[in-house]
């Protein structure tokens, strides 16, 4: 697949691009060569263990091929990269570029090309990056007193630094940074495309003394008048189940307006969630100033909610209302709407399998899902399955069955259903508390038994990777109906053994969780989980001075023993 056919379609007086390769001179730690390829606008056709493969399939047909099977084989392969010395120039011009991003004004980027035999060519890139530009000095130019203070208070932040070379990473960095500062205070209309930089070369060779602009001069288009206009909240309007269709043409008569704690709620009939969920999940407030924390948290607390399946935020600037006064206020009024997109309250599933395999059954699971209960984002879900399945005996043409039926209900609650925590808990930390049920009915050759579950959790999480749960009170009842003598001797001396007798498992439990995942920053990812689990130790201390021990040993409750132990673990 090399050699001289590597060339079969190459046309006439042209040639194969052979190879690229890169040469340095004074390049820095943080660029490498496979860095600076990117920007080759040609590369030769890719190698496989050493040998162009695409290349070879393409080759194997001629290079008009006449029938289908040339045709496909053009296809799948990859057709010859053939020299072009424009795009060699593009590439020369795509590396200098590259480099003066990474502070290398005086670099210099060359071309050789070589011939290797008589249809294929090599290019060689020979790069010097000369002395970097570094930065001398930094100030700022904010055309705002207000902003200009927040900027210089939080320049110890800064990720310029004097010594610096003047990389274009670093400063779309500084404007990152600084535009999220004034959004955070305020400066709701702030963005990175509105900071720009003077860097100042004369009179000190490779050094520049750097001015960061709000507004940015060079913007391609003339920044608005509002861009350092500093915003508080006059109202806030929330539009439950908003569907611009009907909200367009609905009726003004048909439209609710419901107001709370300052809310003012839009909807057509009644509120299809309840104000006191929504107030509960917004950060932002009327009269608060109109930070991008607030807005961010606002929009992540309502998109948790089991009801919401889209939230969208728009803002308009109102005149102000103090022009006349002698010390106006420093903050211009902003109207505020929020929409929440909601999904269908109700969903219905229906599966059934079918196992033909081995043995011959079939399983049925039916579940159903609201999303909205009682108004509060409430979700409930119900499921039911059921399965049978015949095996067949061995040695025998008779079957044996196996039946299995169940239900489970869960019930999600936003909050904790506790009086202690506060709104404030709430937004910065997503509690939940969740309510389960459980029953299983499972009828075997060996044996037949029962499990019921119930119980009730709290879980909750905060924005950093720090996750809780726990778990005040779970039962699990098993009892066993029936046991063949033969399974039960199977499983006597086995960690099985105690799943098959009946028995009372009451649980309370906590644990604690801390994940962060990997970034570009920071290569590699932690986890970090531990948990505590106790079982049956109340009811013993209570069952020690009120009952005796059955001839096992054993206390119970209604005739069951239960469960008694303490466990724990960390998981890294």
């Amino acid at each position: 697949m090399n050699g001289c056919r590597s060339t079969r379609n190459v046309p006439q007086d042209q040639y194969l691009l052979s190879s690229v390769k890169i040469v340095t001179q004074g390049k820095p730690d943080d660029i490498n060569k496979g860095t600076i390829k990117r920007y080759v606008r040609q590369l030769p056709n890719r190698r496989i263990l050493g040998l162009r493969i695409g290349l070879g399939i393409y080759n194997l047909a001629r290079p008009t091929p006449r029938y289908k099977f040339g045709q496909w084989l053009h296809r799948i392969g990859d057709p010859p990269v053939i020299y072009d010395a424009a795009l060699t120039e593009q590439s020369l011009e795509n590396i200098r570029l590259f480099l003066n991003g990474k502070g290398f004004y005086n670099c210099t980027v060359q071309d050789t090309t070589y011939k290797i035999g008589a249809r294929r060519i090599a290019v060689e890139y020979r790069v010097s990056f000369g002395t970097p530009t570094l930065i001398d000095t930094v100030r700022y130019a904010v055309q705002d007193t207000a902003a200009a203070r927040f900027v210089r208070a939080k320049r110890h932040k800064s990720v310029l630094t004097p010594g610096a070379r003047l990389d274009n990473t670093l400063l779309d960095a500084e404007r990152t940074r600084v535009a999220n500062l004034l959004r955070a205070e305020g400066f709701y209309n702030v963005s990175s495309d509105n900071i720009g930089f003077l860097a100042d070369t004369l009179g000190q060779p490779h050094h520049a003394a750097l001015t960061l602009r709000i507004p940015n001069p060079s913007q391609s288009s003339t920044p608005p008048s509002n861009i350092l206009h500093r915003y508080r909240v006059d109202s806030l309007t929330i539009y439950p189940n908003y569907s611009p269709q009907q909200f367009n043409s609905a009726d003004s008569s048909a439209l609710r307006t419901t107001h709370y704690h300052g809310l003012r709620i839009v909807s057509l009939g009644k509120p299809s969630l309840r104000p006191r969920v929504i107030n509960e999940q917004l950060a932002l407030k009327p009269d608060s100033i109109l930070r991008s924390s607030l807005v961010e948290r606002s929009n992540s607390n309502l998109q948790r909610l089991a009801a919401v399946q889209y939230t969208a935020f728009d803002f308009q600037e109102k005149p102000d209302r103090d022009t006349n006064l002698t010390r106006p206020s420093p903050f211009h009024p902003i109207d505020g709407n929020v929409y929440l997109i909601q999904p269908k309250n109700q969903a219905y599933n229906v599966e059934v399998l079918l196992t033909t395999s081995g043995s011959i059954g079939m399983e049925g699971n039916v579940s159903y899902t609201h999303r909205n209960l009682f108004r509060g984002a409430e979700k409930l879900e119900i499921s039911f399955t059921s399965k049978i399945e015949a095996l067949r005996k061995r040695n025998t043409s008779s079957y044996r069955t196996i039946l299995e039926l169940g239900g489970q209900l869960t019930l999600e609650l936003p909050g904790l259903l506790l009086p202690l925590p506060s709104r404030r808990f709430a937004q910065y930390t997503h509690p939940q508390t969740m309510i389960s049920l459980a029953y299983n009915y499972q009828r075997r050759p060996d044996y037949t038994r029962t499990i019921a579950s119930a119980g009730f959790s709290y879980s909750w999480k905060n924005n950093f990777g720090l996750s809780q749960a726990l778990t005040p009170a779970e039962a699990n009842v098993v009892h066993i109906l029936n046991i063949t003598e033969n399974f039960a001797e199977h499983i006597r001396q086995t960690y099985l053994g105690y799943s098959y007798q009946s028995q009372i498992i009451t649980v309370t439990s906590y644990s604690l969780g801390y994940a962060k995942t990997a970034t570009t920053d920071r290569p590699h990812g932690v986890a970090f989980k531990f948990n505590v689990e106790l079982s049956g130790n109340t009811l013993y201390g209570f069952n020690k001075w009120l009952s005796k021990p059955n001839e096992n040993g054993q206390y119970e409750i209604a005739g069951l023993p239960f469960s008694q132990y303490v466990r724990t673990d960390i998981n890294t």
